[in-house]
Formats: structure tokens, sequence, C-alpha cells
């Protein structure tokens, strides 16, 4: 569900969020809060700007608005955070966010989006802006998501705009925090002093006598004049010394922070330069496994492919010597079928005319005659069918021969198989064993 919220002051825009997208996706685990957006300053994307996220807990995390002035904080449901958002020439700003949700949404992941704005001195916006914090964040139990707590919004909206405190143009943050409480506690010295040196001044008139009191008066006032320049001097000095003292702790933690961020970054890159040094030796040593599994797959299908082309070649020869014998069979038959039409014939002719006797012994000679050169040819034929016969058998014999040849040949591939897959057990063995050893030895 995606629902579009915004924040705007009477004058001035406080917080500006561009919406808030819930997404949940319920998975059996401790849900986060995904709290993302862009630091801004003058409606354009703000890169640079310091994130701190501090919990309840006193955790920590630090993170830096890349060029578009993106960033991401994500954060354990059920504690209470506060963002903090800094950068070198802008007055640092600040959000409450408290992550408690209900009990039966605490493995819901949950986001938040917003736009922050961040403003330097030259903006010279209202001293209430910076004192308390720009949002306070929760779960909505209405709308079963996070949302901007409205009604402080609202207050801190109306205490801007009936606010009486002068703008003004600070450097940092830092120093904003010490001149605001340098000048409080300045100020109030200075009241004190002022209404001491006055009662010290009238005390000093009233003892003097009335000859000399227009002498010591002037003298009394010159010396007020001297001690007020002197506390004023040394007052300027201390707010200075203050000034520096804060400005370089700020510095100091911006640096710890940083080296902290280093150190994790550095510890982050170790951990996936070793994990990619073992994922590439576990993949060459798998490119390994599948080549020799490759070849051995290429020299089956060679064997295959030679056994099945002598298939074939068989194949070819036996339906060749099949057809020369149906044709001779074919052959046969027509000149069976002849000498029946011949005889029929002859027999009809000794029916017709038995005066042509002569005639018809002519005729039975010419008949035998030819009948005996059929069946020279049948005998003829026989022969050459016998003799296809025996080739047909000779090469079927070399056909089971290489049949047998083949499976020879896929036994001997298989036992290579076998062979190799000892091997890599055995090698797999010695390397879980190596690590056993090794595990046992680190610890």
């Amino acid at each position: 569900m995606i629902r579009l919220r915004f924040l705007t002051a009477l004058f001035f825009t406080v917080l500006l969020p561009f919406g808030v997208l819930a997404q949940k996706s319920k998975i059996q685990r401790l849900g986060n809060l995904e709290f993302v957006g862009t630091t801004k300053h003058a409606g354009i994307a703000l890169p640079g700007v310091v994130v701190t996220a501090l919990s309840e807990m006193g955790d920590s995390a630090v993170f830096t608005t890349i060029a578009n002035g993106n960033f991401l904080v994500v954060m354990d449901l059920n504690k209470s955070y506060d963002i903090y958002f800094r950068k070198q020439g802008y007055i640092a700003r600040y959000v409450h966010v408290n992550a408690a949700v209900p009990e039966e949404d605490k493995i819901t992941d949950f986001s938040y989006k917003f736009n922050m704005d961040l403003y330097t001195a030259e903006d010279k916006m209202p001293l209430t802006l910076f004192s308390k914090a720009a949002a306070r964040i929760s779960y909505d139990n209405n709308f079963a998501d996070f949302d901007f707590d409205g009604i402080y919004n609202k207050r801190l909206q109306e205490e801007i705009k009936h606010s009486k405190d002068s703008l003004v143009a600070i450097k940092t943050d830092s120093l904003y925090r010490v001149k605001m409480k340098g000048d409080s506690l300045s100020n109030a010295q200075s009241d004190k002093d002022k209404r001491d040196r006055e009662l010290k001044a009238k005390a000093m008139a009233d003892s003097l006598s009335k000859a000399d009191a227009d002498a010591k008066a002037k003298k009394a006032a010159e010396a007020l004049k001297l001690e007020i320049e002197k506390q004023a001097r040394a007052k300027a000095d201390s707010t200075a010394r203050a000034a520096a003292l804060a400005d370089a702790k700020a510095k100091a933690e911006v640096e710890r922070l940083k080296a902290l961020e280093a150190a994790k970054l550095k510890a982050r890159e170790d951990s996936i330069s070793k994990a990619k040094v073992e994922a590439d030796r576990l993949k060459a040593l798998a490119d390994q496994r599948e080549k020799a599994r490759q070849d051995s797959i290429a020299k089956d299908k060679d064997a295959k492919d030679k056994a099945e082309q002598l298939r074939a070649l068989e194949a070819a020869k036996l339906k060749a010597r099949e057809d020369s014998i149906s044709k001779a069979k074919v052959e046969a038959d027509r000149l069976k079928a002849l000498a029946d039409l011949r005889e029929k014939a002859r027999q009809d002719s000794i029916a017709k005319d038995k005066e042509a006797k002569d005639k018809a012994e002519q005729l039975r000679a010419l008949e035998a005659a030819k009948l005996k050169a059929r069946e020279d040819s049948l005998s003829k034929a026989k022969v050459e069918a016998d003799r296809l016969k025996a080739l047909a058998d000779q090469r079927e014999k070399a056909r089971q021969d290489s049949i047998a040849k083949d499976k020879e040949a896929k036994d001997k591939a298989e036992q290579l198989r076998a062979l190799e897959a000892a091997k890599l057990k055995a090698r797999q063995d010695s390397i879980a064993k190596d690590k056993e050893a090794k595990d046992k030895a680190e610890q």
C-alpha cells in the first residue's frame, strides 16, 4: 500500500518528505525499518552529508550521502533512534525515530522515505528550527505503518511562527552550541558583575567625604571602566577558547568516526577478498571436473557415432541383398508363368491337331531346349542367391563382431568413469580430512 504525506511550515519548509512507501514482506525473522531519503539545500541534492544514527542502547552507525544526496539507514525494530545530519558549513539537524511496533508486526520489514533540508548561516533561519527535532517518526496503529507525528509538527510550526528569536549566522553546528552556551553564561555573569560594581561604587561614594566625593567618584568611574574592559576581554577570550575547544572536539569526533568506518570498510573488503579467492578456487576445481566430464561424454559420443555408422552401412547392404533376392524371385515367377503359358499352348496344339505330330515333336524339342536354357538360368540364379546369402552372412558376422567391440569399448569407458569417480571421491575425502585437521589445529 502506498501513502503520500507532506509536512509544511507556514512560511518555510521544516521537513519535506516526498512520500511514505510502506512495503511489508512477511518472513520468519526479526524485521527492520529502512530509513531512506535525500539530503538537500535550496531544493538541490546535497552530497557529503554525515548521517549518524544513535540508538537508545548506545549503538551508533555513520553514513555519508552519495553524489545524488541519497542515504539509507537500516534500524532494528522496537528501539528508539536519533538520526543526525551534519556537513561542514551547514547547521546540523536531527530526526527522532521510535521504531516500536505491535507484537504481530515484529517480523515485518518497513520502509519510510523522506527528504531532509539543511541550511547555512546565510539562510538566516529562526533558531527554533535547530533547537528541536525536525520531525518525530513512529508507528501509527491507524495505518499499520510508520508516519510522522502531525501534532508535534503543527506545534513546532506554531512555535516557529511566533518565535521572537533573531536570525543568526553560525558557521557550524558545534560553534552554534558553544556560542549559545557562552552568551548565556556571559550575559548572566555580566548582569551580576554590573550589580556588584554598582553596589561597590555606591558604598564608596557614601563613605567619601563631601569634599573629595567628586574626585573619588571620577577615579572610581575610571577604575570601573577599566574593570569592565578587562572583563569584556576575559569574556571574549573565554568564548573563543570554548569555541576552539568545541571545534577541536567536533573535529576529533569526526576523525574517530571516519577511522572507525575505515576499519569496518577494510574488514569488509578483506572478507570479500577472501571469499573471492575461495570462490575462484572452487570454480577452477568445478571447471576441471566439468572438462573431464565433457571429454568423457565426447569420447562416448564418438564411439556411439561410429557404431551407428557401421549399423547403417550393414543395414544398407542387407537391404540391397534383399532387393536382389526379390528381383530374382520376380524373374523366376515370370519365367514360370511364361513356361506355363507355353505348355498350355503346346497341349492345345496337340489336342487340336494330332496330325501335326512331327511338327509338334519339333516344337517339343524346341521347347525342351528352351526349358533346358531356362533351368540353366534358374540354376545360375540359385547359385547367385547362395553367393549373396553367404556374403550377407559374412557381413552380419562382421556387424555382430563390431557390436561386440562397441560393447567392449563401452565397458572400458564405464570402467574409466568408475575409476575417475573413485579418484574424485578420494580427492574430496582428502580435502575434507585436511580441512578437518586444519579446523582442529585452529581450535
